[in-house]
């Protein structure tokens, strides 16, 4: 009966009850115009996604394709009760390590199925209507799109006038909730860049790349109620971890045309694929890896038309051979031949043989640096999101808790420690530190614990040999730097 009366509702003309309904927002003629022609290019917009829906419909009828060309595991049941999720569970079943290593023996894209509760801590609802809300996101933060093409930011900002003469309101250019939900409910795809900058609970999760990888990750929000798409078949120059957190997804994956492209060299013209080498739906608490250069695409089953689907695409932009050179090329500055003029117009002969010293000057210092120590220093290059410890003193020695203060290493979690005999070195969060060898305590404190308190380092910096007020000015010193970052002690 209630579905009935739906149906009927749906089809029921809403003047048989209105009267009139006028919009008093001050605008400008010229204004309203400029947005009458904007709403048509939407209309257009909108009305090309439909067709493209229409003619796509469910891509059930796609599913037979190559099996293997996804791997899917069953992700292993975790308690997230008052947790939130990190990089590490969300690879689970998989360790870091040996996901990585399945991906270099035979690069492919991976689906990890969950618990449909696993992200529920990440991004709520009331979470999202508050964000958009608040007035704190502008056209620079929050895209709508549809067909592959993004709307005008009018269509989805405030836009109205003050009565005071031509002074702009004081929410214009901000994001209009109420032109959000009009939009999504035509069909657009909200998608909010960079929302770890402005949630939390993603935040943390980025962060949480960024600490296991060493390298930088962005998320992204995007958020969907329509069977339509939202971007055309593209693929990205970075990998992708998609986690979908409500609904779910309709995904197909075509292979890449290009292996591993970077951003320096897109091919603009290139063409996707015609057959998809895997299609299927990305519930929540699923998890799908999708290589960098591999062509995919992604929208909302016909089935689930009309319920919301929230997914996060975690970027991540791994080192590659030009990183390697780049790290090589700065161990090289100490030779002098590295540091030479290329002789380019002393003529052909002098160049060549300047060719072969630089050469046999690269090769050389390959086979001089292990594997290991190469990858080592590169992740100490690392430089990781930086908490200022607003809470605590600007010359937190000054005050009388100073010992109970709780000092972080940045960079903690790839810092590498080595002892030369008559001097340590500390190389973490793009810094290397050369010390005496009576530091050699207070670098092993700071590298052993992800915190440690003042009083602690002290106590071991005096144990190999170096006095209380040496540590103390080391301590002040780089704090000063931005090397340690310190805390209030705690009550």
């Amino acid at each position: 009966m209630t579905g009935d009366m739906d149906k009927k509702a749906g089809r029921a003309k809403p003047e048989n009850l209105v009267v009139s309904s006028e919009h008093r927002e001050c605008m400008a003629p010229a204004l309203a115009r400029r947005m009458e022609g904007r709403f048509e290019q939407a209309r257009h917009q909108f009305a090309t996604a439909r067709r493209v829906a229409k003619i796509a419909g469910t891509g059930q009828e796609d599913t037979q394709v190559t099996a293997a060309s996804v791997e899917e595991r069953k992700a292993v049941p975790a308690s997230q009760a008052g947790r939130r999720p990190t990089f590490e569970s969300l690879l689970s079943p998989y360790a870091i390590e040996e996901f990585f290593a399945a991906q270099e023996s035979r690069p492919r894209p991976v689906l990890l199925r969950g618990a449909a509760e696993r992200f529920e801590n990440l991004v709520r609802w009331e979470e999202l209507d508050a964000l958009l809300t608040a007035g704190r996101l502008g056209a620079t933060d929050l895209r709508m799109v549809v067909a592959g093409a993004d709307l005008a930011p009018g269509l989805f900002t405030a836009t109205a006038l003050g009565t005071g003469g031509r002074q702009r309101d004081a929410h214009a250019g901000k994001v209009d909730g109420r032109k959000v939900r009009a939009l999504t409910a035509e069909g657009a795809t909200l998608i909010i860049d960079e929302a770890d900058r402005h949630m939390d609970a993603v935040g943390e999760l980025a962060k949480s790349f960024e600490t296991a990888l060493a390298t930088y990750c962005r998320i992204n929000l995007y958020a969907s109620w329509r069977a339509m798409p939202g971007f055309e078949t593209h693929w990205d120059d970075h990998d992708v971890f998609v986690a979908q957190v409500k609904g779910e997804k309709y995904w197909r994956v075509l292979g890449p045309t290009r292996v591993w492209p970077t951003r320096e060299d897109n091919v603009l013209d290139e063409v996707p694929p015609k057959t998809p080498l895997w299609v299927g739906l990305v519930a929540a608490g699923d998890v799908l890896y999708i290589p960098r250069g591999w062509w995919h695409d992604a929208r909302v089953p016909a089935e689930a038309d009309g319920r919301g689907s929230v997914h996060l695409t975690c970027q991540v932009y791994a080192p590659s051979g030009r990183d390697v050179l780049s790290w090589l090329g700065e161990r090289l500055q100490a030779e002098t031949q590295f540091r030479s003029p290329a002789p380019i117009w002393a003529g052909e002969k002098a160049f060549a043989d300047y060719f072969e010293k630089l050469k046999s000057l690269i090769g050389n210092a390959l086979e001089r640096t292990e594997a290991d120590r190469m990858a080592d220093e590169m992740r100490a290059r690392w430089t990781e999101r930086a908490a200022p410890g607003l809470g605590a003193w600007a010359e937190p020695w000054r005050d009388s808790e100073w010992p109970r203060y709780r000092l972080r290493l940045f960079g903690q979690a790839h810092a590498i420690f080595s002892d030369e005999g008559t001097a340590v070195r500390l190389t973490a969060n793009g810094w290397t530190h050369t010390l005496k060898s009576r530091a050699r305590g207070v670098v092993q404190a700071l590298t052993k614990d992800e915190e440690t308190v003042v009083e602690a380092v002290i106590e071991a910096g005096t144990a190999t040999g170096a006095e209380p007020h040496e540590v103390e000015a080391l301590l002040a010193f780089w704090i000063r730097r931005g090397v340690l970052c310190v805390s209030a002690a705690r009550d």
